[in-house]
């Protein structure tokens, strides 16, 4: 079994972080590889949050088109399902076919 990918590891939660630029700045204090250090601090701040919000809008909008069950939570409690998937998002690492959801 090979090492998981570096970027796979450390990218992924801070596009899922509720403050990605936030999450930069604490992984950038992590002591990463020099190469891996300098791209994550390559990356602008404002960028990386517009790209947070678009992997969990996707999330959600695929949440919500795929599981009957899944769309029929939201419509019975939007506020409270929205929150759970805020936490559900944060936590677990999108891979194909993550439509279990929160």
């Amino acid at each position: 079994m090979s090492a998981p990918d570096p970027w796979e590891v450390h990218l992924g939660p801070l596009l899922r972080a509720r403050d990605p630029a936030a999450a930069r700045a604490a992984l950038l204090g992590e002591g990463l590889p020099i190469e891996l250090a300098e791209a994550v601090r390559a990356l602008d701040p404002d960028g990386l949050r517009v790209l947070g919000l678009l992997v969990a809008r996707l999330r959600y909008d695929r949440l919500l088109q795929r599981s009957q069950k899944q769309r029929a939570a939201f419509e019975a409690d939007p506020a409270g399902w929205t929150d759970a998937f805020r936490d559900w998002h944060a936590a677990t690492p999108a891979v194909p076919g993550d439509e279990e959801g929160p």
